[in-house]
């Protein structure tokens, strides 16, 4: 599920920045309120993979508690699909591990770009 959000909101990010260098020079400040906005964005969604990891580590203890408890009462049929679970949620935990270190560096360039033309409207006529 995530890995579909992720290119749902990759899919409409790269459609939102598909703006013309032209218009992008007539109005400088819509360009710095666009990154603000994309920036504001990018921080939500990093905090939301943030809870998503949280809580699959979360279900992972939950899954290696119930592992052992299993184990200990020697029940070869709960520990097969306690061990099947955990991989299922190892594989979720890496993903939105990926996730999020994506939306981060995403971030990170929407904060550059916002540097980059708060700069340039500073600059006049847009020298360095």
């Amino acid at each position: 599920m995530s890995t579909f959000k992720a290119l749902v909101l990759g899919t409409a990010v790269a459609l939102g920045a598909a703006t013309t260098l032209s218009a992008q020079a007539a109005r400088p400040s819509s360009d710095i309120r666009h990154d603000r906005h994309e920036l504001r964005s990018d921080r939500r969604e990093i905090h939301q993979d943030h809870r998503e990891v949280v809580s699959d580590r979360r279900d992972l203890r939950q899954d290696h508690r119930q592992l052992s408890r299993a184990k200990a009462a020697g029940d070869s049929a709960a520990v097969r699909a306690d061990r099947r679970e955990i991989r299922g949620d190892t594989r979720d935990l890496k993903g939105d591990h990926r996730d999020a270190v994506r939306d981060r560096k995403d971030a990170r360039q929407d904060l550059r770009d916002l540097r980059r033309d708060r700069r340039d409207q500073r600059t006049p006529n847009g020298a360095n």
